[in-house]
């Protein structure tokens, strides 16, 4: 009997260890794009951190991250030099419209959504011409409590300036 308790106790650790890495994993996703390693970590506390390389740690990053609300996305263009262009994507829900960016380590460029006609209408040209630029880029939704939709690549330089009447 003594030995079935020894056993029993010495499992503990492990399947408590197995189940904190799975619900560790669950929340956290990794993609690559180019050379650069994203972690998309969506948080219990209402918000999504996106790290530009692999994230392990238990607690949220101090330094080195961008953050939006769960609810929200984000476009990141990859430039020459590892130079990141950053742009909220889901503007319509509360918070959407703002990502945290705190990237000391990183070269970057936020652009943020500034309502009004004029400038959403140059928001996203630039966002757009970015897209078409050439250069590899990430674009996530965080919708609600599903799974981060995620995608990547490399479009060609497609865009072309509207001819002005």
């Amino acid at each position: 009997m003594k030995r079935g308790g020894c056993l029993l106790a010495g499992l503990f650790p492990v399947i408590i260890l197995l189940l904190l890495v799975v619900v560790f994993h669950q929340h956290r996703h990794f993609h690559q794009v180019g050379d650069m390693v994203f972690t998309f970590w969506r948080t219990s506390s209402g918000y999504t951190y996106i790290m530009p390389y692999r994230y392990m740690g238990l607690i949220p990053p101090r330094d080195n991250y961008m953050k939006t609300v769960n609810t929200a996305g984000i476009f990141i263009v990859i430039g020459e030099g590892s130079m990141l262009y950053i742009f909220p994507l889901i503007t319509y829900v509360i918070g959407g419209d703002r990502i945290e960016v705190n990237l000391s380590s990183f070269e970057y460029r936020y652009y943020p959504f500034v309502r009004g006609i004029d400038n959403v209408r140059a928001f996203f040209d630039t966002m757009y011409e970015y897209m078409n630029s050439g250069y590899p880029f990430i674009r996530a939704y965080f919708p609600g409590l599903r799974a981060p939709e995620i995608s990547h690549g490399v479009m060609s330089a497609n865009y072309r300036e509207r001819e002005k009447p």
